[in-house]
């Protein structure tokens, strides 16, 4: 069973129309395993303003998906012994429009490219916060102004290697 935070969510999935997406603007699914992390991360989020659903595996978020379209999602890459990159083609086939912000704790260009193929728009290093979740957001959206984002020092070669496929939001 999903964990269900404590917070009003009315993110039903209606007919995929402008009107209904508008309702869920700030309805977001965290798909981690590690559920001291995921209690954090959610509560800061939800003080943020966003309507928060945890799935700590894909058979959960498989669960979720039918009853709620998801603006925003952050997906962790290894989820126990699973891999993270089904649920970004779950998430991605239940609605295109969702933006997708991937967490790991093992960076490797590799991944992070497998990632942003599949849908995500953003992979970060953990541990990441939901200051450095909303800038990969907002990066995602185009919003980001004058915002900088340099590449990251874990991929010295990144950006060099896949122009505008990945950005270290987190400094």
């Amino acid at each position: 069973m999903p964990m269900i935070l404590p917070v009003p969510c009315s993110w039903h999935r209606e007919p995929q129309t402008q009107s209904a997406k508008m309702g869920c603007a700030h309805s977001l699914v965290l798909v981690e395993d590690d559920a001291r992390f995921a209690g954090v991360l959610a509560r800061s989020l939800i003080r943020r303003g966003y309507q928060v659903r945890v799935a700590p595996h894909l058979s959960t978020l498989q669960e979720l998906l039918p009853h709620c379209t998801p603006g925003y999602a952050v997906v962790d890459l290894n989820l126990g012994s699973a891999s993270g990159l089904p649920c970004i083609q779950a998430l991605r086939a239940a609605d295109p429009n969702t933006l997708i912000v991937v967490l790991t704790g093992f960076a490797s260009v590799a991944t992070a490219t497998t990632a942003i193929g599949l849908g995500a728009c953003c992979c970060l290093a953990k541990p990441a916060n939901s200051d450095d979740i909303e800038a990969a957001f907002t990066w995602a959206k185009g919003d980001d102004g004058d915002l900088y984002f340099p590449p990251s020092p874990s991929f010295p070669s990144s950006e060099a290697s896949y122009p505008g496929s990945i950005k270290n939001v987190s400094q």
